[in-house]
């Protein structure tokens, strides 16, 4: 008894919330995995593309081990997303049940601060509390030491083939869940907190200890307006950003394509920029596309209309596995309901049993584009990152053959063989209430090379430390306007 009470008084005070989490029976667990299986092994165009089928049955086989017994909802979300994470595909990602959603982003859970992550090490970079000051270093969260919370959630974070490299930035970076990986992955392995215990280091004070109260999602929103915007639109004002850092040299932003949400005439904002651009007589273009992950076609084929030296495709044809989906359609949805129901005369069939779209389908970049008249014909300098996901890898694969240009920066984190996204499906599992989100398309690059999942990498690269990304020191900025001027 003596050793069970001092257990319990080694554990650091801190409060615990009352997750939603529902008790799965055997049966139920074994449903749901089942559907799971069969949408990713017959429906994902990306099953078995940079992870053997062997390797996933292996993780298949994990799954129904561990939950033989039975499962929680949260345990089971950690199995599926730990599954997921092998296929490779940085589109295909487990989202809680709504009642965890919505609990998460009405109660106070969230960590108050924004991670920055780098070589297992945990810096604030956006602070919610005055004695958490941003640079610090974060040793422990509530007695459980960084580097073991690192490494437990890193194998849950799904990247484009082998750009590994991305995951870290992940952990901290707001994106695809509600939060980024850290806050989302955190109360589903170690259970939900309201307050929190941290383990901090920093310069003048050296290492403290810091008990905090968790913030509600709203307010750890708006940490950082910039890092905190999960909903940016290709029209919203700041979203392309045009100036002339030096003469000749013109500097343009292209935060996103996402054009779905709040739809704008892409060439009513691209022509009146590089209208600018002719008039100030700007024979250098430094294109900043680091914040750029990807979004609509219209958007990014916009951009390329204005910057290329000749025609070009983007994507050399667009493929899926099925138009038929049986037994998965029940549990299937999707933004676009016409692929629920596709037209087969849409499609030609491969020997293999793919089926790959005819050209002309509207929004869908499987033919050749013209560039506009006056196209900008002058040295273009382009700044990229790992947040560079599907669609702006695959523009910058395009760029790459233009004539006159270089990539500055870091490697890009999506895949210029081209992404498996488009049309995604949300898959359902019925018992758990987990939706998966699932890609139609495997969109296969027009590249004459081939990169067998690795990033696109720059001509030009440039590393930026802890240091510069906390003291706001752009040192690929920096290199593209010291580039320009020689």
């Amino acid at each position: 008894m003596t050793r069970f009470i001092l257990f319990f008084l080694l554990l650091p005070m801190v409060a615990i919330a009352d997750l939603p989490n529902v008790k799965l029976t055997a049966d139920q667990v074994k449903e749901d995995v089942a559907i799971l299986k069969e949408a990713l092994t017959t429906l994902h165009p990306g099953y078995a593309r940079y992870t053997s089928e062997s390797h996933m049955q292996a993780f298949f086989d994990r799954l129904d081990a561990r939950q033989q017994n039975g499962s929680d909802v949260r345990e089971l979300y950690i199995d599926v997303s730990r599954t997921l994470a092998e296929l490779r595909c940085d589109h295909t990602k487990a989202e809680m049940p709504k009642s965890m959603a919505n609990y998460r982003k009405e109660e106070p859970t969230y960590l108050p601060f924004h991670a920055l992550v780098r070589d297992g090490r945990m810096f604030v970079r956006f602070s919610g509390d005055e004695r958490l000051k941003v640079g610090s270093e974060i040793v422990s969260i509530n007695g459980r030491s960084v580097s073991d919370i690192i490494q437990d959630i890193l194998p849950l974070i799904p990247v484009d083939g082998f750009t590994d490299y991305v995951r870290e930035e992940a952990l901290g970076r707001t994106g695809e869940w509600q939060g980024g990986a850290l806050d989302n992955f955190l109360p589903m392995l170690y259970g939900e907190s309201t307050s929190f215990e941290l383990d901090v280091r920093d310069t003048k004070t050296g290492t403290q200890t810091l008990t905090l109260p968790a913030l509600t999602f709203a307010d750890w929103l708006k940490l950082d307006t910039e890092v905190g915007r999960q909903y940016r639109n290709f029209g919203d004002d700041d979203q392309v950003r045009l100036s002339f850092p030096e003469k000749g040299v013109a500097y343009l932003a292209v935060d996103t394509f996402v054009n779905y949400r709040k739809p704008v005439d892409p060439d009513d904002i691209y022509g009146a920029v590089f209208s600018k651009i002719a008039d100030n007589d700007a024979d250098t273009l430094i294109l900043d596309l680091r914040e750029n992950g990807g979004g609509s076609t219209d958007a990014s084929t916009g951009l390329l209309r204005y910057v290329m030296d000749r025609p070009f495709k983007v994507y050399r044809e667009v493929r899926v596995r099925r138009i038929d989906y049986g037994d998965l359609r029940p549990h299937m949805n999707t933004w676009e309901q016409a692929a629920l129901d596709p037209d087969p005369a849409a499609f030609n069939q491969t020997d293999d049993g793919w089926f790959v779209l005819k050209p002309g389908v509207p929004g869908i970049d499987v033919g050749e584009t013209t560039p506009v008249a006056g196209a900008f014909d002058g040295r273009l300098i382009v700044l990229t990152d790992n947040a560079n996901s599907s669609g702006s890898t695959s523009l910058l694969t395009v760029l790459r053959s233009r004539d006159n240009t270089e990539l500055v920066g870091e490697p890009t984190g999506g895949n210029p063989d081209g992404p498996t996204a488009g049309i995604m499906f949300f898959l359902k599992l019925p018992n758990s209430e987990i939706t998966v989100r699932v890609p139609w398309f495997l969109q296969i690059s027009d590249s004459a090379e081939r990169y067998y999942g690795q990033g696109l990498s720059p001509d030009v690269p440039v590393t930026t430390s802890i240091e510069d990304e906390l003291n706001g020191v752009d040192r690929s900025l920096e290199a593209a306007i010291d580039l320009a001027s020689r």
